[in-house]
């Protein structure tokens, strides 16, 4: 590999997943259940944390929500999790004369975070009339706090 691979590897490796569609290293995407409701999920590398993988299924989810012409919906169902992922360092020992030296053989954890949203859109009337303790999602105002950074 040259130089300016490693480079680019390192850099895609090295940062918190990014708001993107899914791809390599992670990202959102959705799953069109009927004309009002998605399953919406955001999966994380290693250098993500859990609220930032909610915070961006949300965000999906708004963006969703008016593209299909609602302004709010709500969570009917939802899952987050951590996959732990442990990596197992190579031993490495080098000998000088009579004394040998070993170092590594240790384990790396890697947590990648994931969240999955099943959403149910509404309009902006339907959402005024929710019952009490139903928390509904404005998808202007969560696009608004939301950044894709």
């Amino acid at each position: 590999m040259t130089l300016r691979g490693l480079l680019i590897v390192c850099l895609v490796i090295g940062c918190a997943t990014g708001y993107h569609e899914s791809g390599f290293g992670g990202g959102y995407s959705e799953l069109r259940l009927s004309e009002r409701a998605w399953q919406v999920s955001f999966a994380g590398n290693g250098y993500t944390s859990p609220e930032r993988a909610h915070s961006f299924a949300l965000r999906r989810a708004a963006e969703l929500t008016l593209a299909s012409g609602y302004q709010a919906f709500y969570i009917a169902g939802e899952n987050q999790s951590v996959r732990r992922l442990n990596i197992q360092q190579p031993v490495n020992c080098y000998s000088n004369g009579p004394y040998t030296n070993c170092s590594g053989g240790g384990v790396n954890t890697i947590n990648k975070p994931s969240a999955r949203l099943d959403i149910t859109m509404v309009t902006a009337q339907e959402a005024a009339l929710a019952p009490p303790g139903h928390l509904v999602y404005d998808a202007k105002m969560l696009l608004a706090q939301i950044r894709p950074e």
